[in-house]
């Protein structure tokens, strides 16, 4: 292209390179490529899921939502319970991840009663369709807890791969979001 590629070195500092291009001001640019006319919405389908994910910690939030939306899902994010409520009920969700760490002690009946409640108030504010409920946990202990009140535990850690899946199996039995 007639240009000059160079660089410089500082032992212990760093390095910077840089690219030197010859430009002309009277040169036509090149014709932009046609684009294909957009297919309809009908034709189309939309494989992403709506989530909300509850998540209490800032970076595990984003670095959660960086994958979700990697996954071309559409995502929703709140730091508490009562702020996901109102979430769910101004718009449809499919799924909703809860990364908040473990669970409070759900033998406490008084704990138990405060989750189930929480849990109930998302699923009523989901009329057209079954809300599923996934749940990173750190640890197994509370599995059966989780299971026991309609949520799907995943243990942590979790990489991209195993919460695509999670998340396909979601797709896989709510045909309204797969219909969308």
């Amino acid at each position: 292209m007639g240009g000059r590629l160079d660089g410089q070195s500082t032992l212990d500092v760093g390095s910077k390179f840089w690219l030197d291009l010859p430009f002309d001001r009277h040169a036509a640019p090149p014709a932009r490529p046609v684009e294909a006319e957009p297919e309809t919405a009908t034709e189309i389908p939309d494989h992403s899921l709506r989530v909300l994910l509850l998540s209490n910690d800032s970076l595990r939030a984003a670095q959660l939502r960086d994958s979700l939306e990697h996954m071309a899902h559409k995502c929703l994010t709140s730091t508490s319970r009562e702020r996901a409520v109102a979430l769910a009920k101004k718009a449809p969700v499919d799924a909703f991840l809860i990364s908040t760490g473990s669970f409070e002690n759900l033998d406490d009946g008084d704990n138990r009663v405060r989750l189930e409640t929480f849990i109930n108030s998302l699923r009523d504010t989901q009329a057209e369709a079954t809300l599923n409920i996934l749940a990173l946990i750190p640890a197994g202990d509370q599995v059966e807890d989780l299971q026991a009140l309609g949520v799907r535990p995943l243990l942590l850690p979790q990489n991209r791969e195993s919460l695509a899946r999670a998340l396909a199996a979601v797709a896989a039995v709510n045909p309204i979001a797969m219909a969308r």
